[in-house]
């Protein structure tokens, strides 16, 4: 059947190591399925091989694009929250992929101390962080003081 394309890689769909992009010669499988190559530079390149349900990643942070509900609650499972921002941020559904200034997994415009890293939440907004497994925490979450 021969190499239309010339990648190396024979036309025949039933062959070793088919080309599935015989016409593409920067593409040639597709491991997930989804419809883009598992070259991320070639041509509707994947950015995710190995999962079907995101392909692209506009910001570089390692978080999809897609926003991918597949329980039906309006939250995605997977998918950036902020696809034009790089953040690392990881703490909650609704804040994954977003800047985190201080490395804690929550986002810097959700998190009550965004530069501690052992602080995010302050229930009572007394300024004393929730977590009080360290130095500075609030013993009482509920009531406005620390103690």
């Amino acid at each position: 059947m021969g190499d239309r394309d010339g990648d190396n890689r024979g036309d025949n769909p039933d062959g070793n190591n088919a080309d599935l992009y015989p016409d593409d010669s920067s593409q040639w499988a597709d491991s997930d399925g989804d419809g883009y190559g598992d070259n991320p530079s070639g041509t509707n390149g994947d950015r995710f091989p190995n999962d079907a349900l995101q392909w692209e990643d506009t910001d570089g942070d390692g978080f999809g694009d897609n926003f991918v509900d597949e329980d039906g609650d309006g939250v995605s499972e997977s998918g950036d929250v902020c696809p034009t921002l790089a953040g690392s941020s990881r703490g909650a559904p609704l804040s994954r992929g977003c800047p985190d200034s201080d490395a804690d997994g929550y986002m810097d415009n959700v998190d009550a101390f965004p530069a501690n890293p052992f602080q995010w939440n302050d229930t009572d907004g007394d300024g004393y962080g929730d977590n009080n497994a360290v130095s500075g925490g609030d013993s009482c979450v509920n009531e406005y003081g620390r103690a």
